[in-house]
């Protein structure tokens, strides 16, 4: 396993914040020890796929996560367990946060291949961000942020039958199918491959992308998507 797929190995861990609660009461003082290694490892990680940003982006977010957990070891000394899982809570949203945008800052300038990558780490990344968070990005003015939106509702589709009953779910997913970049209009018909029923919901929205969309990936999405539920 190279540097890259620890590192990332670390964060998929880290993203969840029931576990990262427990090591913080059980192993206290160790985590500042702990996320200080990952940090000083990443110096060696490579992420040439995403770039030079994307790593200094990325190695900023170790070392703040790096100090924040220092912080937080010291509070497990005193703070009662609540107080504690709070703190540790809101230190992983902010983390996960600051990694959405980490990824999604120059989704539109990766190559294909690239994207691909950065979709995959997206959809891991947002199964522990809360729905709000989700839809909150699916407002932003960065095509990116949007794009990230539609990968994390496509995830949320797939793993809950329930989301596409969500009147918040559905409207943020008719947001992003008429949204003015074919980035995000490609990922939104992406999401409605994963339900079935929102497919059918959206027939009409559908068939004009099969129609009239100017890029042929997304006209040809589309297309599989109707094909896919019999439309």
């Amino acid at each position: 396993m190279d540097w890259a797929e620890l590192v990332l190995d670390y964060l998929r861990v880290l993203i969840w914040p029931a576990l990262v609660v427990v090591l913080a009461i059980h192993f206290r003082r160790g985590i500042g020890d702990f996320l200080g290694r990952i940090a000083g490892e990443s110096e060696e990680f490579s992420a040439s796929g995403f770039g030079v940003g994307f790593r200094a982006k990325f190695q900023k977010q170790l070392e703040t996560l790096a100090e924040q957990s220092e912080t937080l070891a010291e509070q497990s000394e005193t703070a009662e367990a609540t107080e504690l899982k709070e703190s540790v809570q809101r230190v992983a949203r902010e983390f996960n946060r600051d990694q959405f945008r980490a990824l999604t800052a120059n989704f539109t300038d990766l190559s294909p291949a690239e994207r691909q990558q950065a979709v995959r780490e997206l959809a891991r990344l947002t199964q522990s961000m809360e729905l709000g968070e989700i839809l909150g990005f699916a407002h932003s003015p960065h095509v990116g942020e949007r794009a990230g939106a539609a990968v994390g509702l496509g995830g949320l589709l797939e793993r809950s039958a329930e989301a596409a009953d969500d009147q918040t779910v559905i409207a943020a997913i008719q947001r992003l199918l008429a949204d003015r970049s074919s980035f995000v209009r490609y990922r939104a018909v992406e999401a409605l491959l994963n339900s079935p029923a929102l497919t059918s919901h959206f027939e009409s929205e559908l068939h004009s992308l099969a129609q009239t969309e100017r890029n042929s990936q997304v006209r040809a999405l589309a297309r599989r998507a109707l094909e896919r539920v019999g439309i």
